[in-house]
């Protein structure tokens, strides 16, 4: 009797340590399938990640060649009108605010086609506004219907950069004296007179 469960005991032992190996081995085979299955999804990724930059990248090359395109006409067009330093220096900060990935939300167009005169539209409530200001311009869309805009006219004159631009919003229009705002629109600010500006400093 001894000899029959000695002998039960040992048989259930060894299909316990059978199976025990079994489920080892089957839990190696998974964590490999699993890591192998977590490197070919990284290694796609970071395929994705490049591809996708080398499409960025492509698409800034060729916005840059238009830009430098249109420059180069009206480089062309205004050739021997104003100034060659000043008509130089306003094409680069055109370029720079038409190219640049950290500048959104606005639009740029030259009044007519004299670019010593631009129009800014600001797309308004994309920007961080302090509460008071982002309730009026939420107001001001309530009452026409449209999206507010903020919008500037920049004046340059022949002697820029030596000179600082002239700044003026259009809109929306200022019933009184405002901080830096004028009732005629004008920027009053200390950076943007003869004693206060750096031919250094970008329009941006």
């Amino acid at each position: 009797m001894s000899n029959k469960l000695d002998f039960k005991g040992k048989y259930y032992s060894t299909v316990k340590s059978i199976q025990d190996k079994e489920m080892d081995s089957r839990s190696l085979r998974l964590k490999a399938a699993h890591e192998r299955a977590k490197t070919r999804y990284e290694e796609e990724m970071v395929m994705k990640e490049k591809l996708q930059q080398q499409l960025d990248e492509r698409e800034k090359e060729e916005e840059e060649k238009k830009c430098d395109e249109k420059i180069e006409k009206l480089e062309n067009k205004f050739s021997g009108k104003g100034s060659v330093t000043a008509t130089k220096r306003i094409l680069k900060e055109y370029k720079h605010f038409q190219t640049s990935t950290d500048i959104e939300n606005f639009e740029i167009k030259f009044k007519g086609d004299n670019f010593y005169q631009w129009n800014v539209v600001l797309d308004i409530l994309k920007f961080e506004l302090t509460a008071d200001l982002k309730k009026d311009f939420e107001w001001a869309k309530d009452q026409s219907g449209r999206d507010p805009t903020l919008q500037f006219e920049v004046i340059f004159s022949s002697s820029f950069p030596f000179d600082p631009p002239f700044i003026r919003v259009v809109q929306p229009i200022f019933k009184f004296h405002t901080g830096h705002v004028t009732i005629g629109g004008s920027l009053c600010m200390e950076s943007l007179t003869p004693s206060g500006w750096s031919s250094a400093r970008s329009i941006e």
